[in-house]
């Protein structure tokens, strides 16, 4: 207990010289701090407890007081390295084109090596299941830029049903951090196609990275090609080519690779839908 009380002091011994007069940092319930120690290069994290609570410091750079009731928890709970861990800023879903399709941001990621995706019929983690298992959503290793991610879900879902949908980060030595479910409830699917639904539509998301999904609707029947172009018109890949059905909702991803599997480079593309008797175009933002 003298060695955590000895690194809050520290703590805010460097928050006091960012701040004129009495200073003062704010613990919101819920959260913890990690602080380290050089003398003996571990780190600690410090648990506050239910209610938000405030550290002080001084014109003197001295520890003056604490909220009892906010850090009543104060404790060790690691020891060693700790590694930043993934910080997720937005997680949802959409049903678009007849297909649940999840997006999140991370704001930074720490050794992240890939993603699994769960979903579940109850809010009950244990009884959801593995949806990705043998195709896990590769992560960004170790960034401090924003990192977004898409992830269509294929597995068949129920009309007029809710789903619960958890990701989890797994980091490089195989730690695990599972993060808050969200919810997406399906439709019920009645809705004719009307003429003002064929064409081409606009990817989603825009602007996007890595991945985005682009879905059409023809009148008539048609073999198509649906072809990613970049900024100077050259081709960079065919994502689509196969005949499809009048009335028919069809989509497709594209996840920012070229025909060799490259990694292409932010900028404006265009992508264009081909049929038999017309074509289509529009343009998107790979943001990186």
């Amino acid at each position: 207990m003298k060695r955590i009380i000895k690194l809050v002091m520290l703590f805010c011994i460097i928050t006091a010289f960012l701040y004129a007069g009495d200073s003062y940092i704010k613990i919101y319930s819920g959260s913890h701090m990690i602080l380290t120690s050089a003398d003996d290069d571990k780190s600690y994290i410090i648990n506050t407890g239910d209610d938000t609570g405030v550290i002080t410091v001084n014109n003197g750079a001295s520890l003056t007081s604490w909220s009892p009731s906010a850090l009543v928890d104060l404790s060790v709970t690691g020891g060693g390295d700790i590694t930043l861990p993934v910080n997720l800023s937005s997680f949802y879903a959409l049903y678009t084109v007849g297909t649940p399709t999840l997006y999140w941001t991370t704001q930074t990621e720490e050794n992240n090596a890939y993603w699994n995706v769960y979903r579940g019929t109850t809010d009950n983690f244990e009884n959801s299941i593995n949806i990705n298992a043998n195709s896990p959503v590769p992560g960004n290793g170790t960034t401090n830029s924003a990192t977004d991610y898409v992830y269509v879900d294929i597995a068949p879902v129920v009309q007029n049903a809710t789903y619960w949908y958890w990701i989890e980060d797994v980091s490089t030595d195989g730690e695990t951090e599972l993060h808050d479910p969200i919810i997406l409830s399906i439709p019920f699917e009645d809705t004719p196609i009307t003429p003002e639904s064929y064409g081409l539509n606009q990817n989603y998301p825009n602007p996007f990275n890595p991945s985005t999904s682009i879905s059409f609707t023809l009148a008539e029947d048609s073999n198509v090609e649906l072809i990613i172009y970049n900024a100077k018109g050259k081709k960079v890949k065919t994502i689509f080519n196969d005949p499809v059905y009048a009335d028919q909702i069809n989509s497709a991803i594209w996840n920012g690779k070229d025909a060799s599997g490259k990694q292409v480079s932010s900028g404006i593309y265009f992508y264009k839908l081909i049929t038999e008797t017309q074509e289509y175009q529009k343009k998107m933002l790979l943001v990186k």
